[in-house]
């Protein structure tokens, strides 16, 4: 594990990362995605994060606490809501992630989420000119440098998944992707990476028509596209 959670009495608990690595903007971002629903977070010493509730776990066990190991519609949304807020707040700070595991998303009193380690967080490299081998020719992106070997998130990408060698570059949309697989997992329980494949669009769809034409379809669907530009966060 990445991050310790310590219980400091009956209602108030702490999170400190074991390197301190973005751990400032990491515990920004929290702040800023929950102080509307919270406002009892506070930073100590830069590396902890102190903060109030009456129940806590990762995303692991609070799926296994569900019936039939699901997440209902209305739990999926506040996931895509939460994270999506701090997504977004990493980014304006220049950082992304590569992707997700259960264990590293927080659950507060049953509806507040959030990233809690920064084991996967990367710093941004804004408007660098790089000759990609993917469209073979010179762009200007914003990605992230993978340049030792790495562990690759259990919710990842088709980027990653398709990722033989370093350095490497991935887009900072890359996450986008990731939270998707997310919320197909945590609402279906369908895991949609194959060993090194990803399934295609064909059994995804088949996948989400239970809630076909719905908000969180399209908000799915537009994380899902496969070329990283067209990938956006928009829940309407």
């Amino acid at each position: 594990m990445t991050y310790e959670i310590r219980s400091r009495d009956s209602n108030t608990f702490s999170i400190s990362l074991k390197t301190v690595d973005y751990s400032q903007q990491l515990y920004e971002s929290i702040i800023k995605s929950c102080n509307h629903v919270s406002s009892s977070f506070l930073i100590i010493d830069n590396n902890e994060l102190v903060f109030q509730a009456n129940k806590v776990c990762n995303l692991y066990k609070f799926i296994k606490n569900q019936k039939q190991n699901v997440l209902n519609y209305k739990q999926c949304m506040y996931i895509i809501y939460f994270l999506s807020r701090q997504i977004h707040f990493l980014e304006t700070k220049g950082i992304s992630l590569l992707g997700f595991d259960l264990q590293d998303i927080m659950v507060l009193d049953d509806h507040i989420f959030f990233i809690a380690t920064n084991h996967y967080l990367l710093e941004l490299e804004l408007e660098l000119e790089l000759e990609l081998e993917i469209n073979n020719s010179n762009s200007r992106i914003e990605y992230m440098s993978l340049l030792v070997p790495f562990t690759k998130p259990y919710f990842s990408s088709p980027e990653l998944i398709e990722l033989t060698s370093l350095p490497a570059f991935i887009h900072y949309k890359s996450c986008y992707y990731s939270l998707a697989a997310l919320i197909i997992y945590c609402l279906f329980d369908e895991y949609i990476f194959k060993g090194n494949e990803i399934k295609n669009d064909d059994e995804i769809n088949t996948i989400l028509q239970p809630i076909f034409s719905s908000k969180m379809y399209w908000f799915l669907k537009r994380c899902l596209y496969c070329d990283w530009e067209k990938r956006c966060l928009l829940f309407v």
